[in-house]
């Protein structure tokens, strides 16, 4: 066996559940859930459950695939062609080396969508959190966003009786995130979050990132101030941070058109 079948046999184990997205020859994306029956070599044989079993039947041999799978401390991205499938079962013959990122990191991926933050008053991590639930209890009595499309994404209209959110360049992962700001933050800081999500319908994710850097950005058209900063999230509902890996997969799996 070679070191690349190798990597995929620590990644691709038997009885674990992963994701599958396929490019269908007229470029649309079927994305399924699967579970891996055996690993042999570089063929993967896998079994899909639920409505899963109906979108495989759209596929036909030969379809490129994108897998993500995700162990307790990584995440692992492999590319393949699907092979053959008889009723539930298929198989995947995978190719090139597999992606790995530590799951500290997750899949991170840039997009351009509207976000809000703002500092607390009160930078204790107990007031923090109870502001933070707060908002969240109260979010489930908020209207849903209004949006109209913007530059190729949308912004959100007077939002909390505000000003209008416009899109934003950000590097977005389950572990937080990188945004371009006007104002350098302290490492340590706390700063509330509100991340539009575009999925089904638009998602609100109230989260608390904690500062890990600004870095200046020297150069900038405006020659206004701007800096990187890199925050984590600190208070985050799970179902919220699978919210964002969803969309982050969603994301990648329409990069298929443009990889094969």
């Amino acid at each position: 066996m070679t070191e690349t079948n190798s990597i995929y046999s620590a990644y691709l184990r038997p009885q674990h559940q992963i994701r599958v997205g396929f490019q269908l020859p007229d470029n649309n994306v079927v994305d399924l859930n699967a579970v891996v029956l055996s690993i042999d070599g570089s063929v993967l044989h896998l079994e899909t459950f639920g409505s899963s079993t109906e979108q495989l039947a759209q596929v036909p041999e030969g379809s490129p695939a994108i897998i993500l799978s995700s162990e307790n401390w990584a995440f692992c991205r492999c590319q393949g062609v699907l092979e053959a499938t008889v009723a539930r079962n298929f198989t995947i013959k995978l190719r090139g080396e597999p992606e790995i990122q530590q799951r500290r990191e997750h899949f991170r991926m840039d997009v351009f969508i509207p976000i809000l933050y703002s500092m607390p008053d009160e930078q204790q991590i107990n007031s923090v959190e109870g502001i933070w639930k707060a908002r969240r209890m109260m979010g489930e009595f908020i209207d849903p966003p209004k949006v109209v499309p913007f530059q190729g994404s949308f912004k959100v209209l007077n939002w909390d009786n505000g000003p209008d959110i416009e899109p934003s360049r950000i590097n977005l992962s389950g572990g937080g995130l990188r945004v371009k700001t006007s104002e350098a933050f302290e490492s340590g800081t706390y700063l509330n979050i509100s991340i539009f999500l575009p999925l089904a319908s638009i998602k609100v994710i109230d989260a608390v990132v904690s500062i890990i850097r600004s870095t200046e950005i020297r150069l900038t058209l405006d020659n206004r101030p701007a800096f990187s900063t890199a925050m984590k999230f600190v208070f985050l509902a799970e179902r919220d941070r699978e919210n964002i890996i969803t969309y982050i997969f969603n994301e990648q799996r329409n990069t298929l058109r443009n990889q094969f």
